[in-house]
């Protein structure tokens, strides 16, 4: 088996696996554990298309996520995309997921 990392787009069939993530990254921020409220959150985003989630695997295991959320510019007049989130499970971090993020 290959550990390269590879991503793609995420969809509603992912959203069981990106939840513990989100938690997780929640849990960093000093947010208490809430994989329910977590998982409604990732459910709700992909229902009303309010964000383009990202996920890297390996193995075709999802270890991290990152989530954008439109938004406008004034000044060209145009829409783009925020990069809000952005989760590497912690014993996956030397996977080489940081530098295919901004790609």
């Amino acid at each position: 088996m290959s550990d390269a990392v590879f991503t793609r787009h995420a969809s509603l069939d992912d959203a069981a696996a990106i939840a513990p993530l989100l938690d997780k990254y929640r849990e960093f921020y000093g947010e208490a554990s809430d994989l329910t409220r977590s998982t409604a959150f990732i459910q709700q985003r992909f229902y009303l298309g309010e964000s383009i989630i990202i996920v890297a695997l390996v193995n075709n295991e999802i270890i991290g996520f990152t989530q954008l959320f439109p938004s406008f510019s004034s000044v060209t007049l145009e829409r783009l995309w925020i990069l809000n989130d952005l989760y590497v499970e912690a014993s996956k971090r030397r996977a080489g997921v940081g530098p295919m993020s901004s790609t």
